[in-house]
């Protein structure tokens, strides 16, 4: 029945399922090396470890960010993966990802390019904002794009 009603929904409405998120499998192999639970580098304390993450909003680091398949998730914010796609030779370390996120009372779309690194004994998962756009608050009053620091570095919880 639900791909019943998937294929209703294309043949409906076209264009329906633009928005919707990659498949777990397509953009879980693409984001293979970004899965999993991240600290920010600039954290006073970045001892962490993967089982630390309990999910947005409910773990005591809020400086731990975590990554699956579809989504990109934070303490008061995350994403939806809408795609992501390789931008180098090895396919895996750097890709191109497109992102419909909403946290502190906005939403917007954001375009960024991920590259992660094995530095010493930890990767280092590199998040640079290439552009943003459709800042709206709950209202749907729009506001002007993020001006904020473009790249943000992240280390790995083992």
């Amino acid at each position: 029945m639900p791909v019943l009603l998937i294929v209703m929904a294309c043949a409906a409405g076209g264009n329906a399922m633009a928005e919707q998120r990659p498949p777990a499998s397509r953009s879980g192999s693409v984001l293979s090396e970004f899965l999993g639970t991240w600290v920010f580098a600039s954290a006073k304390n970045t001892n962490c470890r993967r089982d630390d993450w309990k999910g947005t909003g409910q773990h005591e680091n809020t400086e731990m960010i975590n990554v699956t398949a579809s989504a990109f998730e934070g303490w008061e914010n995350g994403c939806k993966i809408l795609s992501a796609r390789p931008r180098s030779r090895d396919r895996r370390r750097t890709v191109e990802v497109k992102l419909s996120c909403s946290g502190d009372g906005f939403t917007w779309k954001s375009s960024e390019i991920w590259h992660v690194q094995q530095v010493g004994d930890r990767r280092v998962f590199v998040q640079t904002e290439i552009s943003s756009s459709n800042r709206r608050d709950d209202s749907g009053k729009k506001y002007p794009d993020s001006q904020d620091d473009p790249t943000t570095l992240f280390l790995e919880c083992k």
